[in-house]
């Protein structure tokens, strides 16, 4: 083995790569990372004790936990035949039986981020009331970091007893997220007294909640004096209103670097915007609104420098936005403090057909947008109409003004796959791209064989088409892209299909 190797923190840097949960590639490159740790790990003993370290560091549920105690003690049982199964202890474990329990739970530090990948497994409650007993007087994860409480894992909020959720939590834990589910007030009110150090805030639920839960979430967030990045999405009652008290705590937070939060009532609005000094240290915010017009009186709430502006367009009516109004917003964020320091700007919607069937009648002139000067990062939802305001042209002028762009995603333009050029020339650390564009070959004579993006692999295409050969469609792609492994899109056929099956063959061949 190379010395180097020999040196715990370079073993970890490896085994960490290997073991990454998830990856933009999808399910099959996270399965395939996961299989290639432990083979990793056998090719040399010194690289056991870090590879178990890793392969343990982030856990879907407890389950695996139970399944390294003796076979003899447990079961899965698909009773509904639904690859959902369910863990129950079939006898009361020994003390002797939680020696390999205790050893790779000191592993852990994160809980309920879990894969796609497997079948989906629930607890019995004689396995929450078995683990809640065996560790009465200490956290059932000692080194527990993270945890999330989702619809899979590790167990579904309402279906979470006190005794072990009081188990699972500790006061070491940092990151919280809800998701998906329907939190009881005993569980909230656990977390509030047991993680008192919570930095980071994920609530994300889809039904509507009751009076009480509402009010627990609420104490919860106003009790958290260590928050740095929070995002509360909640689905409320009409006319039910409870969240300015904990707004009002999350704005006077000097600690908040991240806020992303759901459509904002007009009482909520009010009551950030009558505070001074509000959102003392934000540098990201995220939010909600029914049309663009709406979106700029809550940014103006934030009067700081951010980096990163998320804003989400969320209409289940008939839309009343058009493509002017992204022009008109742009030009109002230049009046923000934030359009010099402003690196990440994303603009997508909840309603795929928002900007459909609109007119561009008024300026729409996207080179409004070069004078966000920092910008490393752009993605506008692909069925915002961008086809008088982003061309070829405009391509070469981004590729001048932002030459740290790493993301680019852009709505229908009228780009061609020859724009791309002064791109990759001009911004290399691109590492995603999806531009709704024209793919046609170009003359590639004069270039630089050497002018392509390594980074890329894998590109998001959307009402992309194809005009001309296939074959020679490819030869430029790979011109730009050298190491491009295939194409994400939502649909598929006629050239689509030729040309991945090009790639692929390229690929075998080397």
């Amino acid at each position: 083995m190379h010395p180097c190797l020999a040196n715990p923190d370079i073993q970890s840097l490896i085994f960490r790569y290997f073991g990454a949960t998830v990856h933009s590639q999808g399910v099959r490159d996270d399965l395939h990372s996961m299989n290639a740790l432990p083979v990793l790990a056998r090719t040399c003993r010194a690289f056991t004790e870090t590879a178990l370290s890793v392969l343990w560091l982030s856990l879907p549920n407890v389950v695996p936990l139970v399944k390294v105690m003796p076979s003899h003690l447990w079961s899965g049982i698909d009773k509904t035949r639904t690859r959902v199964y369910i863990l129950m202890f079939t006898s009361t474990p020994a003390s002797t039986d939680w020696e390999r329990f205790d050893y790779y739970a000191r592993k852990v530090q994160a809980l309920g981020f879990y894969s796609l990948a497997g079948p989906l497994w629930n607890i019995d409650n004689n396995v929450m009331t078995t683990l809640a007993a065996h560790c009465s007087a200490r956290p059932l994860l000692p080194n527990i970091r993270e945890i999330s409480f989702s619809q899979r894992a590790p167990q579904r909020p309402e279906s979470v007893s006190l005794e072990f959720a009081q188990c699972l939590l500790s006061e070491n834990i940092t990151h919280l997220a809800i998701t998906g589910g329907y939190p009881t007030v005993t569980l909230i009110d656990a977390i509030r007294r047991i993680c008192p150090k919570i930095e980071t805030l994920d609530i994300d639920l889809d039904r509507a909640l009751e009076f009480a839960v509402v009010t627990a979430m609420k104490h919860l967030v106003c009790a958290l004096s260590h928050l740095q990045d929070i995002r509360v999405s909640i689905m409320r009652p009409r006319k039910f209103q409870l969240e300015r008290d904990a707004l009002y705590h999350i704005g006077m937070l000097p600690s908040v670097k991240k806020f992303a939060t759901g459509l904002m009532t007009p009482d909520e609005l009010q009551g950030l915007a009558s505070q001074d000094n509000c959102f003392p240290s934000l540098l990201s915010f995220s939010f909600a609104v029914e049309s663009l017009e709406e979106a700029v009186p809550v940014l103006n709430i934030v009067t700081r420098p951010l980096t990163s502006l998320t804003v989400t367009l969320s209409r289940t009516a008939k839309p009343t936005s058009s493509p002017i109004q992204l022009y008109y917003f742009v030009e109002n964020v230049l009046l923000h403090p934030c359009h010099a320091s402003l690196t990440h700007f994303k603009l997508t919607e909840s309603n795929v057909f928002l900007f459909d069937s609109y007119p561009s009648h008024g300026p729409t002139d996207m080179r409004v947008l070069f004078h966000l000067p920092a910008i490393e990062s752009i993605d506008i939802h692909p069925e915002i109409e961008l086809s008088t305001g982003v061309d070829d042209a405009w391509l070469a002028i981004a590729a001048s003004t932002w030459p740290r762009l790493r993301v680019l995603k852009l709505g229908q333009t009228q780009t061609t796959l020859a724009g791309y050029v002064p791109l990759i020339r001009g911004c290399p650390l691109l590492e995603e791209i999806s531009i709704t564009s024209v793919w046609a070959p170009f003359d590639v004579r004069g270039l630089d064989p050497f002018l392509g993006n390594t980074r890329i692999e894998y590109i998001d295409i959307v009402r992309t088409q194809i005009e001309g050969e296939v074959l020679a469609v490819l030869r430029c792609l790979l011109l730009l892209f050298p190491r491009l492994r295939g194409f994400h899109k939502d649909f598929g056929g006629g050239d689509w299909d030729i040309l991945q099956n090009y790639l692929d063959i390229s690929l075998r061949c080397g």
